[in-house]
């Protein structure tokens, strides 16, 4: 996943003026091609590797994961149910209608729905 972020962080219109290069290696730039390659039976070993690599990662980080139902390009294998319910520092949200990162919300702050989560989230003690 590294090198798929710094190429996300590349593309942005705002990167640090510092930044002039990036080098990547082995990118899955088709997140989603490059998962099922990884399901393959001839890649277990591979995946079971990333999986406890990504897990002693974040085992000691909190996440807020707010996934709507009913987004249009999220369908219902992308809701982490079994891993948030496994994992005590991650908490899914799941709102049934806001569309894709919709989260709208009309309220006095003028804060969206996802706003409003995330500053709860954050202001949450460790």
């Amino acid at each position: 996943m590294g090198g798929n972020l710094t190429l996300v962080h590349l593309g942005r219109d705002r990167v640090d003026p510092l930044v002039k290069k990036g080098v990547v290696f082995s990118v899955p730039c088709d997140l989603a091609a490059s998962a099922r390659a990884l399901e393959k039976p001839s890649n277990r070993f591979y995946m079971k590797r990333f999986l406890v690599m990504l897990h002693q990662k974040i085992k000691d980080k909190m996440a807020i994961m707010p996934h709507a139902l009913n987004d249009p390009f999220l369908p219902p294998e992308c809701f982490p149910v079994a891993e948030a319910i496994a994992t005590p520092n991650i908490t899914l949200k799941m709102p049934k209608s806001v569309g894709h990162v919709g989260f709208v919300s009309f309220n006095k702050r003028d804060l969206y729905w996802s706003e409003q989560q995330a500053i709860w989230f954050l202001n949450r003690p460790l």
